[in-house]
């Protein structure tokens, strides 16, 4: 299972891996099934949605040939 973070729950804890990872991609999608739409890749705390601390998302670090 590739690490996961509930934003805006786990904010704090995204950036801190963020941080110490900095080289990771992540795939950010809202968490209310909107059929693919939202979607971003996120390799920069500053890459997150801008409404990512009102609305739900769910950030997963991508794995490209999973």
């Amino acid at each position: 299972m590739p690490e996961s973070f509930l934003v805006p729950d786990e904010l704090q804890d995204f950036e801190m891996h963020l941080r110490h990872k900095p080289n990771q991609t992540f795939i950010c999608k809202p968490s209310r099934g909107r059929g693919g739409e939202g979607i971003s890749l996120v390799r920069k705390f500053t890459d997150l949605p801008k409404n990512a601390v009102s609305n739900e998302y769910l950030v997963q670090r991508y794995i490209e040939n999973p």
